[in-house]
């Protein structure tokens, strides 16, 4: 099974539990910050670790998460990695032109009109690429 750490702003977190929900079913795991980060453990450890032992960083791209700054923590940890950053726009009128620097030049998915097992397969071929 691929593993995802799923990087989000707090309001997109509905959002976020559907999608790992779903990529369950087609045997990808996703980290969620809220489920699998213990009261007591210093975040951005917990955080790089995790980002660490995941095959790839899904960035789930909205007005809130554009400017957050555990987003950008998460993004920019993934890249010193070597992870594969994968984008997934899910809200927001033009939110791709307010892409952080660090993401701009890659390659994103527009979920915001598609169905959601549409996006699960983008994401499971982006995973396995």
């Amino acid at each position: 099974m691929k593993y995802l750490f799923v990087s989000y702003a707090s309001q997109d977190s509905l959002k976020a539990k559907e999608l790992v929900s779903n990529l369950k079913e087609v045997q990808v795991s996703g980290w969620l910050d809220q489920a699998d980060i213990a009261t007591g453990e210093e975040i951005s450890s917990v955080l790089r670790d995790s980002i660490r032992k995941a095959n790839a960083v899904l960035v789930l791209i909205s007005p809130a998460s554009v400017n957050n700054r555990w987003v950008e923590f998460e993004v920019s940890a993934g890249q010193a990695l070597g992870k594969t950053i994968i984008p997934v726009i899910i809200s927001g009128e033009n939110v791709e032109e307010k892409l952080p620097s660090s993401m701009a030049d890659i390659m994103y998915i527009d979920a915001r009109k598609r169905s959601l097992d549409e996006v699960v397969s983008d994401i499971k071929r982006a995973v396995n690429a």
